[in-house]
């Protein structure tokens, strides 16, 4: 089991954002990721969220062990291409730490783009630029893919590629739900599946859930990660992530 965090994106300083990579890295974890939003979710806050692609390419030169990877990059906002290039290059930066997530995005995203003038382009649509992003990334010899989201479309999606699924503020139990869907798409025994199933979460809800990391990696969790929106959190999310290492014997 690995475990990671999200880096603070919203109304803070580039230089902490980077700096909570490095002291995570330094605490022993396997991952930092980034979303990808324009604005905070909502619209609220007072400053736009900082640049996915841009903060990550500081974090690769910054760090030198720990996995580096967006959670998720919005697959349709830009050509599949683009994406694929985006992350070949953080791969190259990285050394090879690179976690290529996407995902379609929510109705969250589309008041978000709607605040830049961009459209929010239907679901089915949606769906196809993540295909074709997955096709360009594969193409480009990055092995770690990601795509966000538990819908049937994305399940089918991901156990065609043999991908990654990650599953966000989800309880505990749809972990298992989704690896018996993936077991049966692919074929494989439950029991030793090889599609990897990464949860993550709030650091409110892992605080206010006492257990949920433990309960989380006991349904076949891969990966847990909790969300850090400012830098004076994060030796909080650590201890909690160790914490359940700890108890899980690993």
């Amino acid at each position: 089991m690995k475990t990671g965090i999200t880096l603070p994106v919203f109304d803070v300083a580039v230089s902490d954002a980077v700096d909570a990579a490095v002291d995570a890295e330094r605490l022993g974890l396997d991952g930092v990721f980034v979303f990808d939003h324009l604005a905070p979710p909502g619209l609220s806050g007072n400053s736009a969220a900082l640049e996915c692609f841009s903060l990550l390419g500081a974090v690769g030169v910054a760090t030198k062990k720990v996995e580096i990877g967006a959670l998720v990059a919005k697959a349709w906002l830009r050509p599949p291409a683009v994406t694929a290039q985006a992350f070949s290059t953080l791969n190259v930066i990285s050394k090879g730490r690179v976690v290529a997530g996407l995902g379609i995005s929510d109705k969250l995203s589309a008041r978000e783009v709607a605040a830049y003038f961009l459209d929010f382009p239907p679901r089915a649509e949606r769906v196809r630029a993540l295909e074709r992003s997955v096709d360009e990334i594969k193409a480009a010899g990055i092995k770690a893919i990601w795509i966000g989201g538990s819908s049937a479309t994305l399940l089918r999606i991901a156990a065609k590629h043999g991908l990654c699924v990650n599953l966000w503020n989800v309880p505990p139990g749809r972990v298992l739900e989704v690896r018996r869907v993936l077991a049966k798409l692919s074929g494989q025994p439950e029991s030793s599946l090889s599609l990897q199933v990464s949860w993550g979460a709030d650091l409110s809800l892992v605080e206010k859930d006492n257990g949920i990391l433990e309960k989380v990696a006991r349904n076949g969790a891969s990966y847990l990660i909790v969300g850090v929106p400012r830098r004076d959190l994060l030796k909080r999310a650590a201890k909690k992530l160790d914490t359940a290492r700890r108890i899980l014997g690993q």
